[in-house]
């Protein structure tokens, strides 16, 4: 009985704080009481709707970490794995394996030293690129995953060093996308400013050379 009491004052409580914050609204919004009852509904639907509504289930995170040991990405596993790229140089070693702080990506660092017959970064890179997608295909294979490695992959060759990164999300497809991007602005920028060096060096020569120095 008590508990049937207190629920009916319960109630009446709530009502007559709805009917308080209605005519609070109807004053304020200069309204009439059901415009300011659909208001406070619509409040209270978005505010409840927000609190209660499920969270979004978490990205699929795809087996990409090469050199994992299960338990931490190992050094003399990854220069394993590369070994195929480390061809490519003289010297090639890993000195970081990082994963990204949102854990979207993970990026492979090497130092690298170059041969003398080194072609260009034009052809290297690329071929360096189609290298470590093989790498990270095996590495998928091996926990039967057998997603395309070609947007998973992005390289970005350095005079002294290289990265590889591979994405370990869908988010993280979408960042090494925009890197990708930044990487070909950046080559482009570069081959521009080389052809304009060279272009004041022929000027240079040739203003010389009708001058007969």
């Amino acid at each position: 009985m008590k508990n049937l009491i207190a629920l009916i004052l319960l109630a009446i409580f709530v009502l007559v704080a709805v009917l308080i914050i209605i005519f609070f609204i109807s004053v304020v919004k200069n309204c009439s009481g059901k415009e300011a009852a659909k208001i406070l509904k619509k409040f209270m639907a978005e505010t409840f709707g927000e609190l209660f509504k499920p969270n979004p289930p978490p990205e699929p995170v795809y087996p990409v970490l090469v050199g994992y040991d299960g338990y931490r990405i190992v050094p003399e596993l990854v220069n394993e794995e590369f070994s195929i790229i480390k061809n490519n140089f003289l010297f090639f070693y890993n000195n970081a394996a990082i994963i990204a702080s949102d854990g979207h990506s993970v990026k492979y660092r090497f130092a690298i030293e170059r041969k003398p017959d080194c072609p260009d970064d034009e052809i290297l890179q690329p071929l360096i690129q189609k290298q470590a997608e093989e790498i990270l295909t095996r590495t998928l294979l091996a926990y039967d995953c057998y997603m395309s490695a070609e947007a998973l992959t992005a390289v970005e060759l350095k005079p002294n060093c290289l990265y590889v990164a591979f994405a370990r999300t869908q988010t993280g497809i979408q960042q090494l996308d925009d890197l990708k991007q930044r990487i070909r602005r950046r080559q482009i920028a570069s081959k521009r400013q080389i052809a304009s060096r060279r272009q004041g060096q022929s000027k240079k020569f040739r203003e010389k050379w009708e001058n007969g120095e």
